[in-house]
């Protein structure tokens, strides 16, 4: 047994430059003379048995294999030796020896030739971490010897060269002939490449891959960092997120590749053959909550957040299945599940390219990436693709660095943008306080207008008490609404604009009734008619009624309008909000119904509630001043009886018509009748 292969320098850099020009050498003259260069390394003669050369490894040796498949695991190395023609061992047609899934052994055999004259010492490298059960023999003329034996009860000491993958020294002598026998079964993938190494390309081609391998450790190692950093200077929950998924791709290739077996836990061996199905389940789960995070499903794609989260507990269920299911169906199950996985995130991130824009742009090119990737190895698993193990673990790295630098920049992204958001936020914050301020001083102002009202009323001015019983709404709930404004971070833009409309209204209103009062005059002003958008006036309504209905356990709905009219703008609010005002005071817990319907040449604006209605001899009653209706007289203390007494004198003075119709348990239809231009 040799021991760990220990790096070599190449003394000979002279000698190979020198057998790359004779390559070089031997090209050329087969473009001329259209022969077919030879590399005795790695040509077979016609028996398949593989010369060995000096200095040479011997490197695509798959032709030269022969494979048998034993299902039952009941052949042993005697029977095959004593008559090899009484079995089927096949030619492995494929790069290396693959045969998918296979719950059996197989038999490998390779011919082996010394035709020079000294003994040549030689590496059988595996390129594999691990397998479940392996065995490899010599046989040299009629004895046998065991040159290697592992399992899921050998600890990584056991093995006879200190090196990640598999490998077995051996030596032939000159002008000798051998046969190396590999048995061996896995649970997962048959694929086991090899090749027969000299020791100095043993130690180079080890060095090389270590230095590769750790370059990419160190890569994924200092994303780690940076996502450690992020989230020390820039508080963000996606990227402690993405520093989980980063870690554990960190540890699952670094299983993968078999440094996990010889430095993390050397002694466990068992562990090591189970540890594949929990990291690759560690790590779809953290890259779905990593997605989770960063596209934000549970408030904006609800459906893909329930799809994530099943994802996260179909990787807890498959790991505990293990217990009562063969965990060789569940790797091959978890192979699927994770090229899945890896297409939904990406369908995930397409989904939120259209509304969230370059957000995900990064996002986005970094699961393409493993799509690439996780299909490479469904390829190499499920389907007559041949597909070397090498390039498959060359795939996965490569996507990996580059997912993790997309993820990365993803995440600097994202965070970039959240704080322009909320310099935005903070200076829409700034504008809305500015004008809520605005508002509540014209508010106050207008409560001073309707205290002055209150005195007047108390001097028996009808028309100042009209007008004090018309606002008394309004402004309770215009106060209300600028209370809530107050309390709220982001205005929406329309409530601001009804709010404004509702208060030219109020403000109109006020000072012509109060310039009225001051000349004893007792009809509504002569203001000019306009033409106008009757949506104007509805807003005004939806916006004065919205927060008393709700407290009302009311649902109001007003239905918006395109018509134009021309009429006195201030009268036809105050007509419609005493409608609506009755139509909530005696309707509690019902539905009011607030619209315009053309009828004829008129425009009619309508005020329909479900509430209790009224006899003929209760809408004869409503109509007189100061008479209060029955229903809801005590659930209304501050009514005054005025407000249909006060829509008469209105629709009298603007030249209108208005009707009441009301069906007792149906509900009541008030009715104003007004040309449209």
């Amino acid at each position: 047994m040799l021991s760990a292969p220990c790096p070599i320098p190449d003394p000979h850099r002279w000698q190979a430059v020198s057998t790359a020009f004779k390559i070089v050498a031997v090209c050329i003259l087969f473009i001329f003379a259209g022969e077919k260069p030879a590399f005795a390394a790695n040509s077979g003669t016609a028996s398949d048995i593989i010369e060995l050369r000096q200095d040479d490894p011997s490197r695509n040796i798959s032709q030269n294999i022969s494979y048998l498949l034993d299902p039952q695991q009941q052949l042993t190395l005697s029977q095959l030796q004593q008559d090899p023609e009484a079995f089927d061992f096949r030619k492995v047609t494929k790069s290396e020896p693959n045969f998918g899934f296979q719950k059996g052994a197989i038999w490998l055999r390779l011919k082996l030739h010394n035709p020079g004259n000294e003994e040549l010492s030689r590496i059988f490298a595996i390129e594999t971490n691990f397998v479940s059960e392996i065995e490899v023999f010599q046989e040299i003329g009629g004895s046998t010897r065991s040159l290697m034996k592992q399992n899921t009860e050998m600890p990584f000491r056991t093995r006879p060269v200190d090196y990640h993958q598999l490998a077995v020294p051996f030596s032939i002598e000159a002008g000798q002939q051998t046969v190396l026998w590999v048995r061996y079964r896995t649970s997962g993938l048959t694929a086991l490449p090899m090749s027969i190494e000299t020791l100095n390309s043993f130690n180079s081609r080890s060095n090389r891959e270590m230095a590769l391998n750790f370059a990419f450790y160190g890569i994924i190692g200092m994303f780690l960092i940076a996502s450690i950093a992020a989230a020390i200077f820039a508080p963000a929950r996606i990227f402690i997120y993405y520093f989980f998924y980063a870690a554990a791709v960190l540890i699952y290739i670094f299983h993968r590749d078999g440094y996990a077996f010889q430095f993390l836990w050397p002694d466990w061996p068992r562990w090591n053959a189970y540890a594949s199905l929990p990291l690759a389940a560690a790590l779809t789960a953290f890259a779905s909550q990593f997605t989770r995070s960063y596209l934000n499903t549970r408030d904006d794609y609800p459906v893909y957040d329930r799809i994530l989260l099943g994802i996260i507990l179909l990787q807890v269920l498959m790991v505990l299945a293990t217990v009562v299911v063969d965990s060789e169906l569940i790797k091959q199950l978890m192979t699927i599940s994770i090229t899945l996985c890896a297409m939904l995130f990406l369908t995930a991130g397409l989904s939120a390219l259209r509304t969230k824009g370059r957000r995900v742009l990064f996002f986005v090119i970094g699961w393409s990436g493993i799509v690439v990737a996780s299909l490479t190895t469904f390829t190499a698993h499920w389907l007559d693709i041949e597909v070397t193990r090498s390039a498959t673990l060359d795939t996965m790295r490569t996507s990996m660095i580059f997912d993790a630098f997309m993820m990365g920049v993803a995440c600097v992204s994202v965070v970039s943008e959240l704080r322009k958001e909320r310099e935005q936020l903070m200076a829409q914050r700034a504008a809305s306080a500015e004008r809520n301020f605005e508002l509540a001083g014209r508010l106050a102002g207008l409560e001073q207008k309707y205290e002055l009202a209150q005195a007047m009323v108390e001097n028996s001015n009808r028309m100042v008490a009209n007008t004090t019983h018309d606002l008394r709404q309004p402004l309770h709930s215009l106060r209300s609404v600028i209370h809530n404004l107050s309390d709220r971070t982001k205005t929406d833009k329309s409530e601001i604009d009804h709010i404004e409309q509702s208060l030219q209204y109020m403000e109109s209103l006020v000072e012509e009734n109060l310039n009225q009062a001051s000349e004893d005059r007792r009809q509504i002003p002569e203001t000019p008619d306009r033409q106008m958008s009757a949506s104007h006036i509805l807003q005004a309504i939806a916006t004065i009624f919205a927060q008393e209905a709700e407290a009302a356990g009311i649902r109001l709905k007003v239905v918006p309008s395109s018509a134009q009219m021309t009429a006195n703008s201030v009268a036809v609010l105050r007509i419609l909000s005493n409608l609506v005002a009755n139509a909530i005071a005696y309707a509690p817990g019902a539905r009011i119904l607030v619209g315009i319907r053309r009828r004829n040449r008129h425009l009619v604006f309508e005020v329909h509630d479900t509430g209790p209605g009224m006899t003929a001899e209760q809408l004869k009653a409503a109509k007189q001043r100061s008479q209060r209706g029955n229903q809801m007289a005590d659930g209304n203390p501050d009514g005054k009886g005025l407000g249909l007494s006060i829509v008469d004198d209105l629709t009298e003075q603007i030249g209108s018509v208005w009707k009441l119709s009301s069906v007792p348990g149906k509900g009541t239809v008030a009715q104003l009748f007004l040309d449209p231009w």
